[in-house]
């Protein structure tokens, strides 16, 4: 049996692996190339359903440096054929809630790829003839790493495709839904008669059976996607009060953007709403020569129309849901407006959890990041 010191070094070794550029290269060469996108729903989806997994294969095993062991291989193994970024996303979030799991070791990002921190200029540009712009003299704010990296393990905190529910198991076996966690099993193997079983089943029994069903799974991002909602919500939960927090978070952001704006005698941030939503955005960006896999956005980019269109459609659901102050479910009366229900609006949290109908309220937040981050660098074909 492992020691706990040697798990953690094995867990600070894999996290440096999958975080290294040579990652993705090392793949097994029949799986097509794909990029991890945290903001895309179905990626997200797929990242915590690992984490899930990770989570019941370590809860079920005899003793908790198997369990650990067990979820370790399980990773390594998920890491031949799905993207580095995404093993290390769901592996993040087995170590965040999975309490366990918080004895490994995962080191900070910044400490292992430093480089996706650095300036995108250096601190003596070389060759420049002319001076900084307003906005590139804010570069310096927008490039903090320990902004950045708060900003990331925020997402890590607050999944909003869901946080694994399956943190302690004893705990999670006996508070589960029955109704929920029968819908589960029987998606797992139809042919038992599961509310039967859990309904003269322990714990221990009931932990000793899933273990091995999960494990078993060979895409259980895909097994997860289609779970129904009662199934869904024995595996997943938002966190507490996760919609009013993300404003908050997203808020404190801008006030601080804000600040350092004021600071050198430049404007207030400038809203990008249904006006100009369409309009090119003035200020490009570069992220210097040393970030791979991160690509300029040339001054004057303009989104879309069908972008335009799809903002303007979803910024006005949003609009009518705070005038009537109800939010559509996909099935029931309508979910009442607070600073909670709304954030799960705008970010799209999993709708399985919420019940929002998610064709009005498709993360606009999220979408838009994607948006404006796949804007072209200005240089046309290569």
């Amino acid at each position: 049996m492992p020691t706990m010191a040697e798990l953690r070094g094995r867990s600070a070794a894999l996290f440096t692996d999958l975080l290294a550029p040579t990652a993705a290269a090392r793949r097994v060469t029949a799986v097509p190339e794909r990029t991890f996108r945290w903001f895309d729903p179905d990626d997200a989806a797929e990242a915590v359903a690992l984490a899930a997994q990770l989570a019941i294969v370590s809860g079920t095993a005899g003793t908790v440096e198997d369990g650990l062991e067990q979820a370790l291989d399980l990773a390594e193994d998920r890491a031949t054929g799905l993207p580095p970024a995404l093993v290390a996303q769901a592996v993040a979030i087995f170590v965040t809630h999975h309490k366990p799991a918080r004895r490994l070791a995962k080191p900070r990002t910044l400490r292992v790829r430093p480089e996706l921190f650095a300036p995108s200029r250096p601190a003596e540009a070389t060759g420049r003839t002319t001076a900084l712009t307003p906005e590139e003299a804010l570069d310096y704010w927008r490039e903090d790493p320990f902004a950045n990296e708060h900003h990331d393990h925020w997402h890590q905190v607050y999944p909003f495709a869901g946080m694994p529910r399956f943190q302690e198991a004893l705990v999670w076996t006996e508070t589960s839904d029955r109704a929920g966690l029968a819908a589960l099993l029987a998606a797992l193997d139809p042919a038992e008669d599961w509310p039967a079983f859990l309904a003269m089943a322990t714990p221990q029994e009931i932990l000793g059976r899933l273990g091995p069903l999960i494990q078993a799974v060979p895409d259980f991002g895909d097994f997860v996607s289609r779970l129904e909602p009662s199934a869904y919500r024995v595996l997943f939960r938002l966190n507490d009060r996760q919609g009013e927090l993300f404003y908050y978070m997203h808020t404190q952001m801008l006030a601080r953007y804000d600040a350092e704006r004021l600071s050198l005698g430049q404007q207030r941030v400038t809203a990008f709403g249904p006006a100009v939503f369409g309009a090119p955005i003035p200020e490009g960006y570069t992220p210097g020569p040393d970030l791979p896999g991160f690509t300029s956005r040339a001054p004057d980019e303009a989104l879309p129309q069908s972008d335009v269109d799809l903002l303007g459609q979803w910024q006005a659901a949003l609009d009518a849901a705070v005038a009537s102050g109800d939010l559509i479910r996909t099935v029931g009366p309508p979910r009442s407006v607070d600073s909670d229900t709304l954030g799960d609006a705008m970010e799209a949290a999993q709708s399985q959890l919420t019940g929002l109908r998610r064709e009005s309220y498709p993360g606009m937040h999220n979408a838009g990041h994607m948006m404006i981050g796949s804007l072209p660098d200005g240089r046309g074909p290569a």
